[in-house]
């Protein structure tokens, strides 16, 4: 990114990945900070966007679980509150079951841990625009 000609703002959709992998909540945390201060420091605004939920799986090729989701949801909970962005998308809202906020709404589950394209129609959709005219 640091190679392209104006480049204002970057848009930080990560993490489910690295917490499938077995890191903390800490971890993720601080790569997460150090990634927004090297981007901040090239003059661009960071934009974050919270971790969608998966189901509890512990298949071979996806494993989650109950403590990987707590992870999940203390990462989010600081996303919103804490952490160092210029502006935050909260993707997690918009696609999580509203009678279970710790999976994907039915509609939007395409195989228990990436939305349907409705899914990520919503998630689009859900971007204020406002928060790149600054």
């Amino acid at each position: 990114m640091f190679s392209h000609v104006g480049v204002t703002d970057v848009v930080v959709f990560m993490a489910t990945h690295d917490i499938r992998r077995s890191a903390s909540a800490a971890q993720v945390m601080a790569g997460t900070e150090e990634l927004v201060k090297r981007i901040n420091a090239r003059g661009i605004r960071v934009v974050g966007a919270t971790i969608i939920p998966r189901h509890n799986s512990t298949a071979s090729n996806s494993p989650w679980d109950s403590a990987k989701t707590r992870i999940r949801n203390e990462v989010n909970e600081w996303m919103r509150t804490r952490a160092p962005f210029d502006g935050i998308i909260d993707f997690d809202k918009v696609v999580r079951d509203p009678s279970n906020a710790d999976v994907l709404f039915p509609a939007f589950n395409c195989d228990d841990i990436h939305p349907t394209p409705a899914g990520y129609y919503e998630m689009g959709k859900a971007i204020p625009l406002s928060l790149f005219s600054k």
